[in-house]
């Protein structure tokens, strides 16, 4: 994501989800399908304006969410908020 790369993922009980948001940064499939991972991957191969949005997407969103600026923030609030107790 961070290299505006989109993404197909499993739609995994973990924060993937969140991460690879389905129809915005990628493309989140059902754990063990095979048919829709497949699927998945061949749309985006299939539709360069596609990849070029959900990548774009990707990328604004890894500096939104994900930078080491902003991870640290929110471990410090979290930290803080627990401290506060």
């Amino acid at each position: 994501m961070a290299c505006g790369k989109p993404v197909v993922s499993t739609n995994l009980p973990t924060g993937v989800p969140f991460v690879n948001q389905d129809g915005k940064t990628g493309i989140v499939v059902p754990p063990k399908d095979s048919n829709a991972l497949a699927r998945a991957i061949n749309i985006l191969l299939d539709d360069p304006a596609l990849r070029e949005k959900y990548g774009s997407y990707a990328k604004e969103r890894v500096k939104r969410e994900f930078t080491r600026e902003v991870m640290v923030h929110r471990i410090m609030e979290l930290y803080g908020g627990m401290a506060g107790k």
